[in-house]
């Protein structure tokens, strides 16, 4: 659960005229193709029968699921319509899967996804870094906040996990045109694979999915029958829309593109940071930047509001935040104007270099 100090400030970040925000992994607003979703509405209101205002099954919209699947065979998987279940977004996605498994305990990432530990939390289970654990949670296709895609060994690492849940979330938005095969694709068996359009399209209309191992099919329906009855069926129209009538796939490219001019620019500026250590992304919304400083995320984030910055403290992405001395962060460049990230950069350069003063005063 996020500290209630650093959610306080962010917050208050959200709401405060003139901070340039590195902070919450939002997609670039200017890209939501709003056009596109008008007419889509519209169509799904009005040409595509009752079907889309009416309830539906728990699995969701047979074209759309079957439209998923056909996605992820291009990606080496053998799936089909009836393996997929849509999903409000990745997260229920995530928890439908860990509720059918009934798991008490999960491995990730030294640094994950702050939502899945969310989810984790809510539900009891243990989170572990070390290897051991019978569930995995990964992110193989672009990590979530390193931006990296798994390497061959670490993917052989993971197969030899008892149960994969594989969050696929950023998989559409690789930098360099060369789509990523899932775990999924290896060990169908034993892989919960999550996906989403929130990164792609967008995060209002909450259609995400979920494909899961033939034995658990019936007891996720039955759970998301429990749960909500259904995802929204105007939103699942209205994707479907898109992706049969707009081109999706030159959409996912010119995100690509302008996705990866953001990062680069953000990786041009960074060593203006001082003390810092930091990664080159593969894809996704961010990097993930480490520094030598023991102060506490809390302070140096409110001395960045102060002077009009904000980023997103590395304490909300650690399993086990106080086995990690040095202070660090994710800088989500994807919501932040090229024009804006040298004077963000600026501002935050300075924040970290007063800590710095500050420190050696205190030597």
């Amino acid at each position: 659960m996020r500290p209630k100090g650093i959610d306080k400030l962010l917050r208050a970040a959200a709401h405060k005229r003139g901070i340039i925000s590195f902070a919450g992994g939002l997609p670039a607003a200017e890209t939501f193709p709003r056009a596109e979703l008008a007419l889509a509405a519209e169509a799904a209101t009005t040409t595509m029968g009752e079907a889309p205002l009416q309830y539906d099954w728990p699995e969701g919209r047979p074209q759309l699921r079957a439209l998923i699947a056909e996605r992820l065979k291009a990606r080496g998987a053998r799936v089909d319509a009836e393996d997929v279940h849509i999903t409000n977004g990745a997260q229920d996605g995530l928890s439908l899967a860990l509720e059918v498994l009934g798991a008490s305990e999960i491995y990730v990432d030294r640094a994950t996804y702050p939502g899945a530990l969310d989810v984790f939390e809510a539900k009891g289970l243990h989170v572990v870094s070390t290897r051991t654990s019978a569930v995995w949670y990964v992110m193989p296709a672009v990590h979530n906040p390193y931006g990296w895609s798994m390497s061959a060994a670490r993917r052989a690492q993971a197969l030899t996990a008892g149960i994969i849940i594989e969050d696929d979330a950023y998989a559409d938005l690789y930098f360099d045109g060369r789509p990523r095969r899932p775990l999924l694709a290896d060990a169908p068996h034993k892989t919960f694979s999550i996906g989403t359009f929130s990164k792609t399209v967008s995060p209002g209309l909450r259609v995400g999915w979920l494909v899961a191992p033939q034995p658990w099919r019936a007891r996720l329906r039955e759970a998301k029958a429990r749960r909500d009855l259904q995802a929204g069926g105007l939103a699942q129209a209205m994707i479907e829309r898109l992706i049969t009538q707009t081109g999706f796939d030159e959409r996912l490219e010119k995100l690509r593109r302008h996705y990866r001019a953001r990062c680069e620019r953000l990786l041009e500026l960074l060593p203006q940071l001082p003390g810092i250590r930091f990664g080159l992304p593969e894809g996704g919304f961010s990097v993930w930047v480490e520094t030598e400083a023991t102060e506490t995320d809390e302070r140096l984030l409110a001395r960045c509001l102060g002077r009009g910055v904000a980023f997103d403290p590395g304490t909300l992405f650690r399993a086990e935040p106080h086995a990690h001395s040095k202070l660090a962060f994710r800088l989500s460049f994807s919501a932040v104007a090229v024009e804006h990230m040298q004077e963000g950069i600026s501002r935050l350069a300075s924040a970290l270099a007063e800590g710095r003063s500050r420190r050696s005063v205190a030597a």
